[in-house]
C-alpha cells in the first residue's frame, strides 16, 4: 500500500506506517517536524515558494528600490496569511 499523501512514493514494504500514512508524513502532520516528508514539501515548501513569488513580483514593479521593496514584500506576505490565501 502507498502512503495517502499526495505525491508521496513511500510504500508499506519500505518502512513504518501509521494507518494510511508513512512515518515521515505522519510525524510532520503531528509534530510539524521532518523536512524529508512529502507532506512538508506539499505544504511548507509550497508556501515558501508562493511568498518568494510575492517578493519577486514587487522587485519587478520597483526596480532599484530595495528598501521599499523589502517593506512591501513583508507587508504583502503578512497580508497573504491574514487573507487565508
Amino acid at each position: 500500500m502507498k502512503c495517502k499523501v499526495k505525491d508521496c512514493e513511500n510504500h508499506t514494504d519500505q518502512g513504518v506506517f501509521v494507518g494510511f500514512l508513512c512515518m515521515p508524513c505522519y510525524t510532520f502532520l503531528n509534530t510539524g517536524e521532518g523536512t524529508y516528508s512529502q507532506l512538508y514539501r506539499n505544504t511548507v515548501a509550497e508556501e515558501r515558494e508562493a511568498c518568494a513569488k510575492v517578493c519577486d513580483e514587487l522587485v519587478l514593479e520597483h526596480p532599484g528600490r530595495a528598501d521599499l521593496t523589502a517593506k512591501q514584500c513583508a507587508f504583502a506576505i503578512r497580508a497573504r496569511g491574514q487573507n487565508g490565501l
